[in-house]
């Protein structure tokens, strides 16, 4: 039995958000060796279906029936000799079946009835884009599977609490100045701080370079704040920028800024001797 870390989540169902996934060891009943091969070989799937252990479990259980998965349409994944393609030729001769599966679950909304509130949409949405197995492996007598989903947040905050702002024009050359604002409830902390990242970036700790508020205020003036950041560890590059305000008490992004460049150091060369520069 595995435990949930969170005091405030006793229950791994009461997650926003669950993925299950693994070798479940769910298996095709009743029918016969041969006819499971032979409904492989033709690729007709629709009897397996039927016969397949969670779905026979999905209508019998309500919880069960709680997580979806995407539709069978790749052969059984178990059981293969391994380093072949062969379904298992061992004295056993295991009938094939998905037993590899992932599946995954929505916290249920509770309904609200005429005497209550209007509850609040769920902040993020996901949406299965494929489901598939990997036949060209080998290595066990398993065939991977995969899937792909797209997992959209939505703000759960629609005002930032954070304004972010980058002064002037940006280079290589100097230290860089970064102002921001808050809104009157924010609660900054010592451990804030802002983070220099390329756009495209995929996790917090994915900064360029980063400042902590406290160490590196320049001045703070009606709600405005500045602070510097130095350059030293920014590549020259003709990738974009953003930068990100980091909460310590939110645990969280309050503000992000919008993109922008950062100017490649100017190399000034001496004039040849001789040779007149056009001057503008």
């Amino acid at each position: 039995m595995q435990n949930v870390g969170r005091h405030d989540i006793p229950n791994i169902l009461d997650h926003d958000l669950i993925l299950w996934f693994g070798d479940l060891n769910f298996r095709i009943e009743d029918f016969g060796l041969h006819f499971v091969r032979e409904s492989i070989k033709n690729r007709c799937y629709t009897d397996l279906w039927q016969k397949d252990q969670l779905n026979i479990a999905k209508r019998q259980d309500p919880l069960l029936r709680e997580f979806q998965e995407g539709p069978l349409r790749f052969p059984p994944t178990y059981k293969f000799d391994k380093n072949s393609d062969n379904y298992d030729t061992s004295e056993k001769k295991r009938k094939p079946a998905w037993t590899d599966r992932i599946l995954w679950r929505l916290k249920r909304q509770p309904h609200a009835g005429s005497y209550t509130p209007k509850l609040p949409a769920p902040n993020f949405s996901l949406s299965l884009k494929s489901y598939i197995s990997h036949m060209m492996y080998t290595i066990s007598d398993h065939k991977p599977v995969s899937g792909t989903f797209d997992l959209e947040v939505k703000p759960v905050v629609f005002i930032p609490m954070i304004t972010l702002m980058h002064e002037g024009l940006w280079t290589t050359e100097n230290d860089i100045l970064i102002s921001y604002s808050s809104t009157p409830d924010f609660l900054s902390s010592p451990w804030d701080w802002i983070g220099l990242y390329k756009v495209g970036l995929r996790h917090i700790n994915d900064y360029v370079s980063f400042v902590w508020v406290g160490d590196n205020q320049v001045s703070s003036n009606d709600g405005l704040n500045q602070v510097y950041i130095n350059v030293n560890n920014i590549p020259e590059t003709e990738d974009q920028f953003l930068l990100c305000y980091y909460s310590n008490s939110l645990q969280s992004v309050a503000g992000i800024s919008n993109p922008f460049k950062i100017q490649p150091r100017v190399i000034l060369q001496e004039d040849p001797p001789g040779e007149a520069q056009p001057q503008i």
